[in-house]
């Protein structure tokens, strides 16, 4: 070895929806002992301070909330955060998220407002678990969702974590179709996964960070990596001219 310092090649990672669901309650989890009850006020983004989980989960038995909800998905959302620092210290990293999973991501945030709007106004449980139409109510979407998803990126982004659009990149979303569509003869995947797998290809990714750990990463990962799918592995990775397939990975 000559000696000279040699720098890391840039990684691009995907994350499908569940994986930024744990991030934005890891964030969530943050605001809240930071004295942060609302996330959609733009004042309040300098005062959210990133704590270690075991930190997170003193504070919340402090305040008496031993069996706080969602705190295992609070500690894989923490465990993700590091990792992605962990990344970008060691390399330049480049963070994607898919349009299709913010809109689920969208959906998730506005059916946690309409519960809690349905709970302030004394709605019982059989009623709220029927999903009343949103157009029933009022709701502020602005603010409840839009100007919430907005912020909680604003503040990753002050962690240097910024999740940068797949079909932005991409710039054609038909690409990503006519990918999806050539995967589709060789592998089986649930139409959503099969476009997030799309879309990690046409982005480059090396991985995929997920958290559905026995369909979508073990599918993905068999396909990838098992001798018995070499054959067919080889005939897409040829037909698609790329150097190599997605990993997909747990943080």
């Amino acid at each position: 070895m000559s000696g000279k310092f040699v720098k890391n090649l840039p990684v691009v990672i995907l994350l499908d929806t569940n994986a930024v669901a744990r991030l934005t309650q890891y964030v969530e989890a943050c605001a809240y002992i930071c004295g942060v009850p609302d996330i959609s006020n733009d004042k309040n983004l300098n005062k959210v301070v990133f704590v270690e989980y075991e930190e997170i989960r003193k504070k919340m038995e402090q305040k008496g909330l031993q069996k706080f909800m969602f705190r295992e998905r609070i500690k894989e959302g923490y465990k993700l955060y590091t990792k992605l620092i962990e990344k970008n210290r060691i390399t330049e990293t480049q963070i994607f998220f898919s349009l299709l999973s913010e809109i689920e991501l969208l959906n998730v945030f506005l059916d946690a407002a309409m519960e809690q709007e349905l709970t302030r106004r004394k709605m019982p449980y059989r009623i709220r678990r029927r999903k009343p139409f949103r157009t029933q109510f009022f709701l502020d979407y602005e603010k409840n969702v839009k100007l919430y998803w907005e912020n909680l990126k604003e503040i990753l982004g002050i962690y240097n974590i910024a999740l940068y659009s797949v079909e932005e990149e991409v710039r054609d979303i038909r690409k990503i179709i006519e990918t999806a569509k050539v995967i589709l003869r060789y592998l089986a995947l649930e139409p959503f996964d099969l476009y997030i797998y799309s879309s990690a290809i046409c982005v480059g990714a090396d991985f995929i960070y997920t958290f559905d750990n026995e369909n979508f990463r073990k599918v993905i990962n068999d396909f990838r990596n098992s001798p018995a799918w070499e054959i067919t592995r080889d005939a897409l990775i040829k037909e698609l001219d790329i150097r190599e397939l997605p990993k997909g990975k747990t943080p």
